[in-house]
């Protein structure tokens, strides 16, 4: 219900600012954007609801989706003159990570804070936990290989990098 009230809010949203001639076409595209981040959302947990398995498209969703939305944040806070290498240090995220019900409608747990911390309790098959369990791996390794041991934010934020880098070079960017 939330993602879907999320994704309803957004195209709201999107809509009135249009009426008033308020939004640009980065902004419409953003809300666009953000609008099928919620409803991909929405499909996913109704799958976890119902125990349903989930796609290989939707594992990688899971694994990517903070990426999807980090550039909302930047885009955020971002200065007029285009400001670069924001810190998260100095521009802090208040985020509600998640809000689970049950089939019922009740609300079972609703939790804010640091979007560089994320903790997930979630009924697990393989798969999921072996994506979880990589990226901790990789999120570490990366730490330690930077004598950073134990920073996971900066173990997380080499790996992700490495990741896009490594991707533009397959794709033949640089």
């Amino acid at each position: 219900v939330i993602y879907a009230r999320f994704a309803r809010l957004t195209d709201m949203t999107a809509q009135g600012l249009e009426k008033y001639g308020m939004l640009g076409e980065d902004d419409q595209e953003n809300l666009s954007r953000l609008s099928q981040i919620a409803e991909q959302l929405r499909v996913i947990s109704q799958k976890e609801l119902q125990e349903e398995n989930l796609t290989d498209e939707e594992y990688e969703f899971i694994e990517c989706y903070g990426g999807y939305i980090e550039h909302f944040w930047y885009d955020a806070i971002k200065g007029e003159e285009g400001t670069e290498g924001i810190s998260g240090k100095e521009f802090p995220a208040a985020v509600v990570v998640d809000i689970a019900t049950d089939p019922n409608g009740v609300v079972l747990e609703a939790a804010t804070g640091n979007p560089s911390v994320i903790y997930v309790v979630v009924k697990v098959d393989g798969k999921l936990k072996n994506i979880m369990v990589n990226i901790f791996h990789s999120l570490d390794d990366a730490a330690k290989r930077y004598g950073k041991e134990g920073d996971y934010v900066t173990g997380a934020n080499i790996a992700g990098f490495e990741k896009v880098a490594d991707a533009m070079i397959a794709q033949g960017v640089c």
